[in-house]
């Protein structure tokens, strides 16, 4: 059930606007209360605050976050000839990701979607936006990545929710030939 709080309602309701939805619930938990639901999924990445973070006025703006689907068209040729089904990978539409609350030594980044429709091959990819980060605590040379890179779901409830994406670092060796 939605809270008594208009702005988070209109903005879920009549606008279905992320950037005003985000500046009135700051929250996944407030999201859900303010009746966002069927066609939405929700999704988190974290880190060790040792990883340092992106060094973008936001910690979000450090990544890219990518959804698409399947979707089955028919080819065929124009004189009338067998029709094929073909498989194309399309975007899921609009994305909104924001700042969360770091936790337990933890930066988080949390995003949603819409729409994502039941029954439907959606894959989530997550990569590094290539700016610049701050200075890793952990001694030697290391390389920040995402895992996993992807996940690919079929959305059965609602909303839909992915398992949270992580940010590691592996040690950089370099090996001359």
């Amino acid at each position: 059930m939605p809270p008594d709080n208009p702005f988070i309602r209109y903005s879920v309701d009549q606008q279905n606007d992320f950037s005003t939805l985000i500046r009135g619930a700051r929250t996944l938990e407030h999201m859900i209360a303010a009746g966002v639901g069927d066609e939405f999924m929700f999704g988190s990445i974290e880190w060790d605050k040792s990883l340092g973070k992106p060094l973008t006025p936001e910690m979000a703006d450090g990544f890219e976050i990518i959804v698409t689907h399947e979707t089955i068209v028919d080819i065929g040729d124009a004189t009338g000839g067998p029709v094929h089904p073909t498989p194309l990978i399309t975007p899921s539409g609009t994305l909104g990701k924001w700042d969360a609350a770091d936790e337990n030594g933890r930066h988080h980044v949390h995003f949603v979607a819409s729409p994502i429709k039941r029954g439907v091959i959606h894959t989530v990819e997550i990569k590094l936006a290539g700016v610049d980060w701050s200075a890793l605590t952990l001694p030697g040379t290391w390389l920040r990545n995402m895992q996993p890179s992807a996940r690919v779901f079929t959305k059965d409830i609602s909303p839909a929710w992915t398992e949270p994406f992580e940010v590691i670092a592996s040690p950089f060796i370099f090996i001359n030939p």
